[in-house]
């Protein structure tokens, strides 16, 4: 009886625990899920463009509508333009500021302020770094500028990344 008791309390405490942790955990993960964006915007045929701006947190959804089972699209990104993550930083284009603080980043392995991309695969990538990714069937990439999570509003500009597929 006092077993049971005890089993059913450490039940209680352990779910509790498990509930605590979901709920913490929820907006890292709503982040590196970019398949749950239903405004991903679908890549031309061959070529193309989009914008992506410093204040926009949750960044820009992109796929490729043209890339069939077992297939996959290589493309080539290149972005351009200027933007600010705030008023005490500095002006800076997609690479970001790199001796700026690392630490509270939303992907504190890539520049501050720089474009980063991650996409439904688990990889992640920055602009200035990785320009060529392979998207497969109902793969989506999300492009951001990695700041601070919850401090974009006061970001300005943007940058226009062009694009190209290679195969």
């Amino acid at each position: 009886m006092k077993l049971n008791k005890i089993l059913r309390n450490f039940f209680i405490v352990f779910i509790g625990f498990l509930i605590t942790l979901n709920f913490m955990a929820s907006p890292a993960l709503a982040y590196y899920s970019p398949s749950d964006y239903s405004s991903a915007i679908p890549l031309g045929d061959h070529y193309g463009s989009f914008e992506v701006y410093a204040d926009d947190g949750k960044g820009v959804a992109v796929y490729d509508p043209s890339v069939g089972y077992g297939d996959y699209g290589e493309y080539i990104f290149n972005a351009e333009g200027v933007w600010q993550g705030g008023p005490a930083t500095p002006v800076c284009d997609q690479c970001g500021v790199p001796d700026w603080q690392h630490d509270y980043m939303t992907d504190p392995e890539y520049d501050p302020f720089s474009l980063i991309i991650n996409c439904d695969n688990g990889l992640e990538y920055e602009d200035c770094r990785n320009p060529q990714i392979s998207l497969t069937q109902n793969e989506t990439c999300v492009f951001k500028m990695n700041d601070q999570p919850g401090t974009y509003d006061d970001n300005t500009g943007f940058v226009t990344v062009e694009y190209i597929r290679m195969n």
